[in-house]
């Protein structure tokens, strides 16, 4: 009998352990020389960025899963308006970060470690001798969307746009695809899952608190100017743990440890997240809280009748008692109010909407210049209609809008724009297929938490600033696990052309989720 995909064969599992113990040795002398040489030339926070830095490309060479999670962490971990030195998705060229080293080197920490984890599976490849990359389910949609970010890139640089822009605006999808390809490599059983979800939930916590730090240090003045204390993404992936927290509790099967973790958890994330006052935030978890009603309809429509109308008629009379009030706790009230009323918002609320309104007849007019092509990376969207004046200013504003779905259009042409609604509205029907094979528990919260994130950031982005490196980090990883998760004991009776699909996608083909396999007519196999 053959061994199992993955398993190594007994008369090489000395002779590949000793390899093993070669590498890691290697690795750990090779990390301790450039400590040395970071301690000696550099201030201590440098030396200690490093030092993390290569921790995560260590335990990508022996622990893969390890190295998966730490490097979602560290991407998600910090924003640029609450701690601008944090170094990890910033370029060594970036003066304000702990890990500056030339203004000619543009590379990020995050991006070598992306680089270092492709290298380090296939170096577990020539030294184990198994093949562990990956290209998971969506690969085609994925890399469709990825080779229209290329096109617009070559296209920007052809037709003389500013290349460095261009190479700003790029470089997150790169990152999007790898984060992509890692996950669906990495991630074999439901615990693996599980762990990426546990990285994403810990990086929004502890943000919360460097945040909360951050704010607390401002006087009342300071707080008075809310659109500085967040960035636009950083507050949009606090509804992911929201969201988490709320179907932990509404589904059964969760362990009650996890119930009460995350919501301490939860304590200083909503704190943030309402001084924060990020509007496009709370419309993404509108929207993902009225899908997360549809799926607890599947499930349990008897809780569904128990719970719905109750939070229904308790979110309206918040929003009633809150309508005209201008206090922390009103502003999810608030941000509802624009969306329902938006003549009825404050003058700062309306001068942001008329932004947006005037910005979107701007992209609508860039569109029309080139609508097969697209106009390409780099270059600023044009401005028949003045745009009016913010109290923030954003130093990207001419070439990055509010926008993000219809920044793809004007940037990559209606290819790239196809392409991006294929790959998110494939990426959300598989979720949901999967979604409806488990009845309970932490899996079933895990997948349509990761399910709901995709959703969360396709409304945010049609309303604020969305493709950056840490939001493409997580919608990568939610991608590839709406791709590839497996499904439950609660097997689905499919009709149509997804059939053949869920009887191939029923567990990963390499790696069997139990010894058991259940067919697709319910008998054991």
């Amino acid at each position: 009998m053959s061994s199992p995909v993955g398993r190594l064969p007994a008369n090489t599992m000395y002779v590949r352990r000793s390899h093993g113990v070669g590498l890691t040795v290697f690795i750990i002398v090779t990390s301790g020389f450039f400590a040395a040489i970071a301690r000696a030339t550099a201030p201590k926070p440098f030396a200690l960025a490093v030092m993390l830095m290569m921790l995560t490309i260590l335990a990508w060479c022996l622990r893969p899963m390890v190295g998966l999670c730490a490097t979602v962490f560290f991407a998600l971990v910090a924003d640029n308006t609450t701690s601008p030195w944090y170094p990890f998705l910033k370029g060594f060229s970036s003066v304000e970060s702990i890990m500056f080293v030339s203004n000619a080197l543009i590379v990020s920490p995050y991006e070598l470690v992306l680089i270092a984890s492709l290298l380090a599976l296939f170096g577990r490849y020539l030294v184990l001798g198994t093949w562990e990359l990956s290209i998971g389910r969506l690969a085609g949609a994925v890399a469709a969307f990825t080779a229209f970010v290329l096109l617009a890139l070559a296209h920007g640089y052809v037709t003389g746009a500013n290349t460095q822009i261009a190479l700003f605006e790029a470089r997150p999808f790169i990152a999007f695809f790898t984060v992509y390809i890692l996950v669906s490599s990495v991630c074999h059983t439901l615990a693996d899952y599980r762990h990426v979800m546990w990285a994403v939930l810990a990086a929004i916590g502890v943000h919360s608190l460097i945040a909360f730090q951050y704010i607390s240090t401002r006087n009342e003045d300071q707080l008075k100017l809310t659109e500085s204390l967040l960035d636009h993404g950083a507050a949009m992936r606090m509804d992911v743990l929201i969201v988490f927290v709320i179907a932990a509790w509404l589904f059964p099967g969760t362990s009650r440890r996890l119930r009460f973790t995350t919501t301490l958890i939860l304590v200083p994330v909503f704190t943030v997240y309402l001084i924060a006052e990020r509007r496009a935030a709370v419309v993404g978890l509108v929207g993902a809280l009225a899908l997360l009603a549809v799926v607890l309809f599947w499930h349990s429509r008897r809780l569904f009748f128990r719970v719905v109308p109750i939070a229904g008629l308790l979110l309206a009379a918040y929003v009633g008692a809150f309508w005209n009030s201008t206090s922390t706790a009103a502003f999810p009230a608030q941000a509802v109010k624009s969306v329902i009323s938006p003549s009825s918002v404050s003058d700062r609320n309306q001068s942001s909407d008329l932004y947006r309104i005037v910005e979107n007849l701007d992209l609508n007019y860039t569109i029309q210049t080139a609508r097969i092509t697209g106009i390409g990376l780099g270059h600023p969207f044009y401005r028949p209609y003045p745009l009016p004046a913010l109290v923030s200013s954003f130093e990207y504003a001419a070439y990055i809008p509010h926008n993000s779905f219809l920044w793809v259009w004007m940037t990559m042409g209606f290819g790239g724009f196809v392409a991006m609604l294929y790959m998110i509205g494939r990426a959300v029907a598989l979720g949901a297929t999967r979604i409806r094979s488990w009845s309970s528990g932490t899996d079933l919260v895990v997948l349509l938490t990761f399910v709901l994130s995709v959703v969360i950031f396709s409304i945010f982005s049609y309303v604020d600033i969305a493709w950056d490196a840490g939001n493409l980090t997580l919608l990568g990883a939610a991608v590839a696990v709406c791709a590839n998760y497996p499904y439950g004991p609660k097997r689905l009776v499919s009709v149509g052309p997804l059939e053949e699909e869920q009887r191939a996608d029923d567990e990963p083909p390499d790696r069997p989720m139990s010894p058991v396999r259940v067919g697709p007519s319910g008998s054991r196999r």
